[in-house]
């Protein structure tokens, strides 16, 4: 366990270093690179943060040395010399202690809060019935391609659209008047974050900010990320669009700050991040112009991921 938690403190400074100088470019690489790739690359941080083990070498630049926890000590008893060795409470063990406490809080936490959430709605949501809404639905995801039953709910608790639940996905819509064109951009916002196992990727993101819960640096990094969700999926719903259509889909998202949620869940879609990134999503739903994939940035990273941990051998 002490050996574990050189590991994850080291883990914890490294990646926190390299998230920073990621999200520091963030603003150099929106100009070159696509919002999808730039989100994805995301997710080789948070598996670096998830897994911490990285290869080690006996010749690594800095070495990190681990003082024994016991102390010996020579007792004389006649004719006959007595080693007594004296335990003490290390360090480590009261940072472990402290850590997988903060793990389980966090963990319980999200969980209570998510419950809460998912019993609330299904206690005052109901079905949608209008047929056109269910016919709209339903075509854009043929045209996507989705053949996995998705329920489709209007719950008066949510005041922006969002979608719960990966193993029986759920899109919730507010009860505020949508036209037939607002309706189809949320629809399909909501059907991309599907497609792309958007909720999965966020379950990874928890599981990085829960067990590095101690480093404000995590949080920083879970609101990028679910900031370049929206972005990103905003680029593929206006993919090839007009600029009368991007206009309108951004009408439709400014439409949308009159209904901010204030209950939703860290497992949950969100359709409106918030006044501070409107103006980033506005700014990149009206930009139409070609970016490139990033597999570059993808492979820096992840020379970088490998490259730090093994910078780092215990002694």
């Amino acid at each position: 366990m002490r050996s574990f938690m050189i590991t994850l403190l080291a883990c914890s400074v490294t990646m926190s270093a390299l998230a920073l100088l990621y999200m520091a470019s963030a603003l150099l690489l929106s100009k070159r690179y696509t919002e999808r790739s730039r989100y994805y690359a995301w997710l080789i941080i948070v598996i670096g943060l998830i897994i911490p083990f990285r290869p080690q070498f006996s010749n690594a630049i800095v070495s990190i040395n681990i003082p024994s926890e016991t102390t010996a000590s020579a007792i004389q008893a006649g004719n006959e010399t007595r080693i007594a060795v004296a335990y003490r409470i290390a360090w480590w063990q009261i940072a472990a202690t402290v850590w997988l406490t903060g793990v389980i809080v966090s963990i319980a936490y999200h969980a209570i809060k998510h419950y809460r959430f998912v019993k609330m709605t299904r206690r005052w949501s109901c079905n949608i019935t209008d047929e056109q809404t269910l016919a709209l639905f339903a075509s854009l995801k043929e045209e996507m391609g989705i053949t996995r039953r998705i329920d489709l709910y209007v719950c008066p608790c949510v005041d922006s659209p969002m979608m719960i639940g990966y193993a029986r996905p759920q899109i919730f819509l507010p009860t505020a008047e949508l036209t037939r064109d607002e309706k189809s951009f949320i629809l399909k916002h909501e059907l991309v974050h599907y497609k792309r196992k958007d909720l999965l990727y966020k379950y990874l993101v928890l599981a990085a900010t829960a067990i590095h819960w101690f480093n404000p640096v995590v949080y920083l990094m879970a609101k990028a990320i679910d900031l370049l969700s929206e972005l990103s999926c905003d680029a593929e719903v206006i993919r090839s669009a007009d600029s009368y259509t991007r206009q309108r889909y951004s009408e439709t998202i400014i439409g949308v700050v009159k209904f901010q949620s204030k209950l939703r869940t860290a497992l949950s879609t969100n359709f409106y991040g918030g006044k501070k990134d409107m103006k980033n999503r506005i700014s990149s739903i009206m930009d139409a112009s070609r970016k490139k994939a990033g597999i570059v940035i993808a492979g820096f990273l992840l020379l970088l991921t490998i490259g730090i941990g093994t910078a780092f051998a215990e002694s």
